[in-house]
């Protein structure tokens, strides 16, 4: 699976994370590990949980939890754009526990591939 953030000012490839070969399931470990690295996110991710065993199916939602530096949650919404588990969220998909939306238009998405992981830092 790969992670791609938009960005107002342009558009960067994050690395690709491959599903495991032969699986329809989102791979919640590399989501989670991408979401932690997630510089664009509305504050610092130090944590990320997200089910497992979830389908990959095109028009499905997929949400995970994120813990914040400094200690407030948010439930983001990672929008499924294929069967193969291509995720897309944007920083409108978080909702920050006891704060309103921020409207800002930066965006990221995931794509994936069957094969082999593939990380790069």
């Amino acid at each position: 699976m790969r992670i791609i953030r938009r960005s107002v000012l342009g558009l960067l490839v994050l690395p690709a994370l491959a599903l495991a070969a032969c699986s329809s399931t989102i791979d919640q470990n590399q989501v989670q590990d991408k979401l932690k690295k997630d510089k664009t996110a509305p504050k610092p991710i130090t944590s990320a949980s997200c089910p497992s065993g979830v389908t990959a199916k095109k028009g499905a939602d997929y949400v995970c939890t994120v813990t914040f530096n400094d200690g407030t949650t948010a439930k983001v919404t990672l929008h499924q754009k294929d069967d193969s588990g291509s995720l897309s969220y944007s920083n409108s998909d978080f909702q920050i526990a006891g704060a309103a939306a921020s409207g800002a238009s930066t965006g990221a998405s995931t794509g994936a591939s069957t094969g082999g992981a593939s990380t790069t830092p």
